[in-house]
């Protein structure tokens, strides 16, 4: 498994619905009244609470999304269909993850980085040059531990005006690696927990939608939360050094 979600990661460039771009989620920011948002350094003159506020809601229609699904492939029950936060397709779930990580790291001004000079206007080259800040956001969703942003080395050397370079790092093989092995443990501990309620399954098949509804809801709210819980405080530490770094371009 881990080496099929290593080359669904690798393809997610030329597979549908996995990129948004950016103006995509700053036009839904104005239902939050949060208007005139064209880069992310217009979000660090945005009240903090209301960034958040639209965070919680985007990422509770992705939990909501994935659990309608999840119930859906888990209705004809069995061991798959009991699979804990996985929905029958794969891709499904993965697809989820990397658009819950953008818009969370939209909404906080966090992807693309604050500090780039644009955004490009083009979802394809817009991703490209994001996909090292939205492995690492995804990596942070998933909780696996030590992997931050870098938000905050990334403003403390473009202060010392030693960033040449820092914008442009193009992905690792080991970032991939790191998220599918992350992946995976979730995945199979999950398949072991649900083995408890296999047999009740045979018997009630529509308990397996419920159960995989459940617990696909519940993976998706995880990763929203660890996003926004991190996203936040990091948005909050370099809030300083990115409207300083603009009055001063």
């Amino acid at each position: 498994m881990e080496e099929k979600i290593a080359n669904i990661i690798l393809s997610t460039a030329k597979l549908p619905g996995y990129k948004i771009h950016p103006y995509e989620t700053y036009a839904r920011l104005k239902i939050f009244g949060i208007f005139d948002i064209e880069h992310p350094k217009d979000l660090y003159k945005a009240d903090i609470q209301m960034l958040t506020e639209a965070a919680k809601s985007f990422a509770g229609k992705h939990s909501i999304k994935l659990g309608a699904t999840g119930f859906a492939t888990g209705l004809p029950g069995g061991p798959w269909g009991m699979a804990a936060g996985v929905t029958a397709d794969l891709e499904e779930y993965l697809r989820r993850v990397f658009r819950i990580a953008q818009e969370i790291g939209h909404v906080y001004g966090l992807i693309p980085m604050p500090f780039v000079d644009s955004v490009n206007e083009d979802v394809d080259e817009y991703y490209s040059a994001a996909q090292k800040e939205i492995l690492e956001a995804i990596l942070i969703g998933v909780g696996l531990g030590g992997v931050s942003m870098g938000i905050a080395e990334t403003a403390k050397r473009i202060a010392k005006k030693e960033a040449e370079g820092i914008l442009s790092k193009k992905i690792s093989d080991r970032l991939i690696a790191q998220l599918a092995n992350r992946i995976t443990r979730i995945l199979g501990g999950n398949l072991t927990q649900e083995q408890i309620s296999m047999r009740a399954l045979k018997f009630i098949p529509v308990l397996g939608g419920v159960i995989n509804g459940f617990f696909c809801y519940k993976s998706i709210e995880i990763v929203g939360n660890n996003l926004i819980n991190n996203f936040e405080k990091a948005h909050n530490s370099v809030r300083e050094n990115v409207i300083k770094y603009w009055q001063n371009k």
